[in-house]
């Protein structure tokens, strides 16, 4: 039986309830948040339960990583003594006085030796 207001009553306790486990996945979910939890629990299925949890956990585990990612970068980025500036770093091959690069004089001292 899908009508419409069943489906919208579904995502809004999906809403709910992943906002208020995810809160005790982080160790911060308060009184109010804990009687939200209690109510959902004996109004939703045992399936919609255990399906949203699991989307909770999920949505938990990817956020940690990306704190983690973001933490590491950080930390890397502010640790490294070399400029940030790698163009800056290309733009020295090609300077004029470049060891790697023949200066014109050296072109013209080998035109005049020969």
């Amino acid at each position: 039986q899908w009508k419409w207001d069943v489906i919208k009553q579904r995502a809004e306790d999906r809403r709910v309830y992943l906002k208020a486990y995810s809160r005790k996945l982080e160790d911060r979910l308060d009184e109010e948040g804990e009687a939200i939890l209690t109510k959902l629990d004996e109004k939703l299925k045992f399936e919609d339960i255990l399906f949203f949890r699991t989307l909770a956990e999920l949505h938990h585990r990817l956020d940690k990583e990306r704190r983690d990612k973001a933490g590491l970068f950080e930390m890397l980025s502010s640790s490294s003594s070399q400029p940030t500036n790698w163009s800056a770093s290309i733009g020295d091959w090609f300077k004029k006085d470049s060891p790697i690069l023949p200066r014109k004089e050296d072109e013209d001292s080998k035109k005049q030796l020969e």
